[in-house]
């Protein structure tokens, strides 16, 4: 999957509760939305906007 190691950082950023690495999670965050409008766009055959 395209996503996994984003993804992963975020978990491992979080479980190592050292500094947070404000970019990092906003880049996660932003590849989540993308994933969910993927996932919605996929179940409803349609095109679904990424939300911010």
């Amino acid at each position: 999957m395209g996503y996994e190691h984003e993804i992963r950082a975020f978990v491992d950023e979080i479980l190592s509760g050292n500094k947070t690495n404000f970019d990092l999670l906003l880049q996660a965050a932003e590849t989540i939305a993308i994933i969910e409008a993927e996932k919605i766009s996929i179940e409803t055959c349609s095109v679904e906007a990424v939300k911010a």
